[in-house]
């Protein structure tokens, strides 16, 4: 019996093949049953795949950094049919899988970090080159091409990321301290300007990760404030994460005077995908609470970015 439909896969170190069409790497394929264009789950779970290991990779390793970059979608057809039938349908395959790419980097739920560096299009190619018909299948498909790929090969995790991971990169258990910060206040204005400076350790790998943060906003508080070295404080986050997910956009906030404590905001998650879909939606970020502060900005709160350094 004839094979229907090919297996669908994604990988951003690609497989060493060229797109016939364009002359580009191919990062991905998405295949297709006899005469459809719709997406059934396992597709949806392969194209879900590829965006979320596109922005951990992507954000992890450049982090805001990161320059603009493109993906293709390169639509076929099997020969069988009219020329122009396959064409159009080679098409609407094409723009079927961009569109649902395309939501998880520029939808409503998206950030502005990935809204500003992705662009997409999507072409169709019309009629494959296979004629053994028990391989027509091959054809039914749209192509995924990078403008560059990485040599570094990417997991691309499903469920990974959800359950207990193989994988020690992906923890639940992480540990804070508190390296030193600055902050400063205009009282009469009520406006402050705060850096800020943290070590993260997985507490799976012993890895750990210098971060810093520099932001500002409305804050009512003393003039001054500074931040001494703390020890390392344990606290565990509701879902799987790498160390490269705290970084990004973020935001410290709730801040009290003299020993208090202050919550520190995370939107990486949000951005890397490593967070669940509905906090994804809702734009929730990651919240750290962290005590033990000599000063702090005040009440209010600050919004900026965290960085490596």
């Amino acid at each position: 019996m004839a094979i229907d439909q090919g297996e669908s896969w994604v990988n951003l170190a690609g497989n060493g093949q060229l797109e016939p069409a364009t002359k580009m790497p191919i990062v991905g394929q998405i295949f297709f049953r006899t005469d459809e264009s719709s997406l059934d789950s396992d597709d949806l779970d392969a194209i879900e795949s590829i965006a979320v290991g596109l922005k951990r990779f992507l954000g992890g390793t450049y982090g805001p950094h990161l320059q603009p970059f493109k993906l293709g979608f390169i639509g076929y057809a099997d020969y069988r049919g009219a020329a122009a039938y396959n064409s159009k349908l080679s098409q609407r395959r094409a723009d079927m899988v961009r569109e649902e790419v395309d939501d998880h980097f520029l939808g409503s739920h998206s950030t502005f970090y990935w809204r500003s560096r992705y662009s997409s299009l999507s072409y169709g190619a019309g009629e494959g080159r296979e004629r053994d018909r028990t391989l027509l299948y091959k054809d039914r498909r749209v192509d995924i091409v990078s403008e560059k790929t990485h040599r570094a090969r990417v997991e691309f995790p499903d469920t990974e990321i959800h359950v207990s991971p193989n994988n020690p990169n992906l923890s639940k258990a992480f540990a804070m301290r508190t390296r030193y910060g600055l902050s400063v206040n205009a009282p009469v204005i009520e406006v402050a300007v705060q850096g800020l400076k943290i070590a993260i350790r997985n507490e799976r790998t012993g890895e750990e990760l210098k971060m810093q943060f520099a932001g500002g906003g409305a804050s009512a508080g003393l003039p001054i404030g500074i931040n001494r070295p703390t020890t390392y404080s344990k606290f565990t986050t509701p879902y799987y994460m790498e160390l490269t997910d705290f970084l990004g956009e973020g935001s410290i906030t709730g801040a009290a005077v003299f020993v208090g404590t202050t919550n520190l905001e995370f939107f990486g998650p949000l951005a890397s995908g490593a967070a669940p879909a509905i906090d994804i939606q809702m734009n929730k970020p990651l919240v750290v609470t962290q005590g033990g502060w000599d000063f702090s900005a005040g009440v209010g709160g600050v919004t900026g970015s965290w960085e490596r350094g």
